[in-house]
């Protein structure tokens, strides 16, 4: 697996062309630092209790209006105000967020956002995109209807900013292209990659996504696309 990660550095940084494509109306991003970097806050992993190996970190989120307060799939309070028992894997009982749910579907700005396969792509693309601007090591990505993940070796522990500079960047561009006016739900669930068997896995989990109807992307594929 570390000829697996060494091949794909030399990937991500000999193949990668950042040229501004008129063809897919995709641009140069900027190199800035996101501002989130000059303020201090708890690292993610630390506040788990669980340090990321070399930095690794699995990360998952859906668009928006696609998983509320009340679903049944589970669901966290903001800030944790209240604890909710169970999660996706151990759902909540049957009909206890109902009023929940529909309060949340009541308070939404605009309608859930469900990508297209084309959309899908051009998503993906666009967050590898910037992730390789900012220095991100992506190893795998996935993009379907609903839900992203992404599997990246991040340059420090703050991943969130990270993260939320390629959605940001992604998002402008589909708007561009599609003029939607919500894309991503806020935040995104940061798991830590506990050592290199962890990594593997997820690695597989992520290219058996494209079963399922999502894109997905590899340092395999290299970095080189046209849309």
């Amino acid at each position: 697996m570390a000829c697996l990660f060494f091949v794909g550095r030399i990937i991500i940084s000999d193949l990668y062309s950042m040229q501004d494509n008129p063809r897919n109306g995709m641009l140069r991003p900027s190199a800035r630092r996101p501002r989130a970097f000059e303020f201090s806050s708890k690292s993610w992993d630390i506040y788990r209790g669980m340090e990321a190996w070399n930095n690794w970190y699995h990360v998952s989120g859906t668009t928006y209006g696609t998983w509320l307060p009340g679903d049944p799939r589970g669901w966290q309070e903001r800030k944790h105000r209240k604890h909710i028992a169970g999660d996706y894997r151990n759902p909540p009982p049957k009909g206890s967020g109902v009023t929940r749910l529909r309060r949340s579907r009541i308070l939404l700005q605009n309608p859930p956002v469900h990508l297209g396969p084309t959309q899908r792509e051009f998503a993906g693309k666009t967050l590898i995109e910037m992730f390789v601007t900012d220095g991100v090591e992506p190893l795998a990505l996935s993009v379907d209807a609903i839900h992203y993940h992404i599997l990246a070796k991040f340059p420090d522990k703050k991943v969130r900013p990270w993260v939320g500079r390629a959605k940001l960047h992604a998002y402008h561009l589909l708007r561009r292209r599609w003029q939607i006016k919500k894309l991503w739900a806020r935040l995104c669930h940061v798991t830590p990659i506990s050592d290199q068997d962890h990594r593997t896995r997820v690695f597989q989990y992520r290219c058996d996504h494209n079963k399922q109807g999502g894109w997905v992307w590899t340092f395999r594929e290299g970095l080189y696309w046209s849309v």
